[in-house]
């Protein structure tokens, strides 16, 4: 089969088109030439290729003329861009290094993220994800830095987003899908805002190449038709031809080929209106796929060949490989119809030659040899017609395995978050909060609670033996214990809360004094900061089993305090919980959290976050607000990841006491 091709909307940055030199044009030239370079720009943006570049060049010339270096590396950047579009990698690569070199030496970081965007663009196409994501961290540090320093500022918004978009589009070649739907929605979500309807078509599109792998065609057909209604409204050629290739994608492989085939031409009509090379390239591609499917062989060879004819470069080898195991289905299919011509010939010289004995003879031998050949084809055939449905049983009881797997972990998913307080019951709480929830695997072993009782509310963040479904199961285990202790014994002080929790959680796994059960499960339970907030009064009260509490008080880390060395479990030594309390005060940022974060490996050496580098950030980022901090501090784990597994379930809870 030939590979199923679909293409991402990545967004080039040429944010700064619109604004460099604009304040520095004092003569009639340099007026000109921004003029002529704005045509350009829209002209780019309708796929008018050739003609952006003919007035590009005019500009380019002015800019020279006056020696505006602003002017110059402006223009680089956008031929740079109008390059790539039809194809010219080299010609891009080289264009964008030029203007990246001037805005160097003019100190202008601004200009110098966004050709970090388009270069790190540049790699992501030749494959090299590894460089391609060093430019887009390059860019993502300056961008961050100035979308927060001006919040109103539409450049760098955009700026922002278009360089979240290419990490998504970065991580969706991994196995790391949902990632690249979180950066994929961060972009979405700013582009909304701008009401940039370029930029929400392009992430409609991202998104539904997500869906689309993740066998979900029908949430993916439902943003490729939300991008195709944007680009039809703001006459987006090349959008319209990506958004009709992708389209067609999902129809193909729900096998429904006329539909497919049918977007398939329109795609191919607009490709070849506007000179998109990689757009008819991979539209002929899987216009080949669709015919090879259906058996067609001589159609689908014309189709992969018109799509090797596409290509930049030489052949690789695949494609070598493919063209000649096409070729030798279409020689087959080419021969079996010479064979039929001349069976019939030599019917008819056997009918002529009947009286000639010899003649008699070879046909009869001939036709011995045929069938005995034939018997031993069919035999053949039948043999691997049955070792082929065994092997499709067999695949088949494999994935319904599967399927029934998945289903359960994802019901128990449902069944775990609603054991969790809901966003509205956070969100109604007399003080800002924010929870940072990061699962390892679908279902998680570390769990946040919820209760309010008599004037308090009481908050823990808890981490239960292990991760996935058996952490999970330990959660569902305890949380009961939990509501019980508050709700229906009106037990309030945290240490005497964490100790009859205790000994629910003895009783329900049958731990204590059982010596034919292995050391593992003796060690079953739960980590936990548990807090009880008496808000009339502004008093905090906590106990904790191993994991601290950290209090923040006029930029500085004000209180930690360690928690006791001892699990909501069975231990050796079965002491009482610790109590702790002080008084609040305006102001005081209050974080509990499980080890997690702190244990994850990764950053230059792949060492441990370590809680001396968690306690710096918490630092560091305390005075923004609690959505601000979440964003911050989900972003700086996954930057420190970088590629390496996640290794346990993460939680992290901020509290700030109004």
């Amino acid at each position: 089969m030939f590979c199923i091709a679909s293409l991402t909307r990545c967004t080039t940055d040429n944010s700064e088109i619109k604004t460099s030199s604009k304040t520095e044009i004092e003569i009639n030239s340099s007026a000109l030439a921004s003029d002529y370079r704005e045509k350009a720009v829209a002209q780019f943006y309708r796929s008018e290729y050739d003609s952006s570049l003919f007035n590009l060049n005019i500009s380019l010339k002015i800019f020279e003329r006056d020696s505006s270096d602003v002017g110059i590396a402006s223009i680089f950047n956008i031929i740079g861009a109008v390059q790539g579009s039809k194809g010219n990698n080299e010609q891009s690569l080289e264009y964008y290094l030029k203007s990246l070199k001037i805005y160097e030496n003019l100190d202008d970081s601004a200009n110098s993220a966004n050709l970090y965007n388009n270069i790190g663009e540049f790699y992501r196409h030749q494959d090299d994800t590894e460089i391609a994501l060093d430019y887009y961290e390059k860019a993502i540090l300056i961008k961050e830095r100035l979308a927060v320093k001006n919040p109103t500022n539409k450049v760098y918004q955009k700026s922002l987003s278009n360089t979240l978009n290419n990490i998504g589009i970065i991580l969706a070649g991994t196995d790391k899908k949902e990632e690249a739907l979180n950066y994929y929605f961060q972009s979405l979500e700013i582009k909304r805002r701008l009401e940039d309807d370029k930029g929400v078509s392009s992430s409609y599109t991202n998104i539904g190449n997500i869906y689309r792998r993740q066998d979900a065609f029908k949430e993916a057909l439902e943003y490729y038709l939300l991008s195709l209604s944007i680009d039809r409204k703001i006459d987006d050629m090349e959008g319209i031809g990506i958004d009709l290739l992708n389209i067609g994608i999902v129809h193909m492989q729900e096998e429904n080929f006329s539909i497919a085939l049918n977007n398939f031409e329109k795609s191919v009509y607009i490709a070849k209106q506007i000179g998109n090379v990689k757009l008819l390239r991979e539209t002929y591609s899987n216009i080949a796929n669709i015919y090879e499917t259906m058996g067609d062989i001589p159609t689908a060879y014309i189709y992969f060949k018109l799509y090797t004819e596409m290509k930049d470069t030489l052949l690789n080898k695949e494609s070598i490989d493919k063209i000649a195991e096409m070729q030798t289905k279409y020689e087959s299919v080419k021969k079996q119809k010479e064979i039929v011509i001349l069976r019939t010939e030599n019917q008819i010289k056997t009918e002529q030659s009947r009286r000639s004995q010899i003649t008699l003879l070879g046909v009869g031998a001939i036709l011995i040899i045929v069938i005995i050949f034939s018997l031993m084809l069919f035999s053949r055939f039948q043999v691997t017609k049955r070792q082929k449905k065994i092997i499709e049983e067999q695949k088949k009881l494999v994935d319904e395995k599967n399927k029934d797997i998945t289903a359960s972990i994802r019901y128990a998913e449902r069944i775990q978050r609603a054991n969790l307080p809901s966003k509205a019951e956070i969100d109604s709480l007399p003080f800002e909060i924010f929870v940072l929830f990061k699962p390892k695997a679908v279902v998680s072993g570390d769990f946040y609670w919820l209760a309010k009782k008599k004037g308090k509310i009481f908050l823990a963040a808890s981490d239960c033996t292990g991760h996935g479904v058996p952490g999970a199961l330990m959660c569902q285990t305890i949380i009961p214990h939990l509501n019980q202790t508050v709700n229906e014994k009106n037990i309030f002080n945290p240490s005497l809360i964490l100790n009859e929790v205790r000994k629910g959680v003895i009783n329900s796994l049958k731990l204590e004094g059982s010596e034919d059960e292995d050391d593992e499960q003796q060690k079953d339970g739960m980590d936990c900061v548990l807090m009880m907030f008496n808000i009339k009064n502004k008093i905090l009260e906590w106990a904790a089993a191993y994991n601290p509490l950290y209090l923040f008080r006029d930029d500085e880390l004000y209180l930690e305090v360690k928690g006791d060395k001892q699990p909501v479990g069975y231990a050796d030594a079965l002491d009482d919980f610790t109590n702790h309390s002080i008084d609040l005060k305006s102001g005081d940022c209050i974080y509990a959290f499980s080890d997690g974060y702190t244990d994850q490996f990764g950053g230059p050496r792949n060492k441990k976050f370590m809680p001396k580098r968690f306690k710096q950030l918490l630092l560091d980022i305390h005075h923004k607000t609690m959505e601000e901090q979440k964003k911050i501090l989900d972003t700086t784990i996954v930057r420190w990841m970088d590629g390496v597994e996640q290794i346990d379930d993460i939680l992290v809870m901020g509290i700030r006491i109004k």
